[in-house]
């Protein structure tokens, strides 16, 4: 699929989650998610976000890992990658890229994501993280030492 083709499905697809058509939005984009160059950010992004908030985790895990391939220090690629492995329950894997993300990046997106924590991110996604000051900090300790 040429540019211009798989560009069209994703504003399609994009329009029609706006009209709260999740069930097309996602049919459209199962249809070229696989097509997207992997160096098209943008568009991995949104088809990755689509999905997941569609609850299409493993598509929109593999739109973020693809984007991850080529751009692993992009906060928005890392974030959703996070994002979608937390919500398929792959705990473990997506504090690692947490970590990892927080190691290398000294952005605007890090302190979001550490504000973010603080205000109760976790508190309600996983009884082992009700308190996310625990792992703010074991986070900072590690990143420190």
């Amino acid at each position: 699929m040429n540019d211009k083709g798989y560009k069209e499905a994703i504003d399609l697809a994009f329009e029609l989650n706006q009209q709260g058509k999740n069930e097309e939005s996602v049919a459209t984009l199962s249809t070229i998610y696989k097509d997207i160059p992997a160096d098209d950010i943008g568009s991995l992004g949104i088809v990755g976000s689509l999905f997941r908030e569609a609850s299409e985790l493993h598509k929109g895990l593999y739109c973020f890992q693809k984007a991850f391939e080529v751009d692993p220090n992009n906060p928005r690629v890392s974030l959703g990658l996070f994002h979608s492995l937390w919500r398929l329950e792959r705990y473990d894997e997506a504090l690692d890229e947490l970590k990892r993300f927080l190691f290398v990046s000294q952005s605007e997106e890090h302190s979001r994501l550490l504000s973010e924590m603080e205000e109760g991110f976790f508190s309600d996604t996983s009884e082992g993280f009700a308190n996310p000051s625990l792992l703010i900090e074991a986070i900072r300790k590690e990143l420190h030492d």
